[in-house]
């Protein structure tokens, strides 16, 4: 009878033993996937900015950069130091952040700049 007794003491202090690790084990793999879906989200939120910057890019007429980019070619010729002899400029190039670069012609620059 003692044995009896024991062995459903036993049961019963063990039966709930796994129960809370489920709980918990089931809480953590729904925050880990909730996670994956708000990086998704994030991401899915972030390329109408990045084809609204490429529209704003496209927009610009040439004449208004190559202005941009001789009053640009000005202002570092007029700020280059006076001991600086010779040509300051011997090539340019124009590069986005990871683009690919653009080179361009310092003399017709510097020749729009003057005008």
């Amino acid at each position: 009878m003692k044995r009896f007794l024991f062995l459903i003491l036993a049961v019963l202090a063990l039966s709930g033993c796994g129960y809370n690790d489920f709980q918990r084990l089931d809480e953590q793999s729904k925050a880990a996937w909730s996670e994956v879906l708000n990086q998704y989200q994030r991401r899915a939120d972030l390329v109408p900015n990045i084809v609204a910057t490429v529209k704003g890019e496209a927009s610009f007429e040439q004449d208004m950069l190559l202005d941009n980019l001789a009053a640009l070619v000005d202002a570092v010729n007029r700020a280059r130091p006076s001991a600086a002899k010779g040509q300051y400029f011997k090539n340019l190039t124009v590069a986005s952040t990871m683009g690919p670069g653009i080179r361009v012609e310092v003399a017709g620059l510097l020749a729009r700049a003057a005008a």
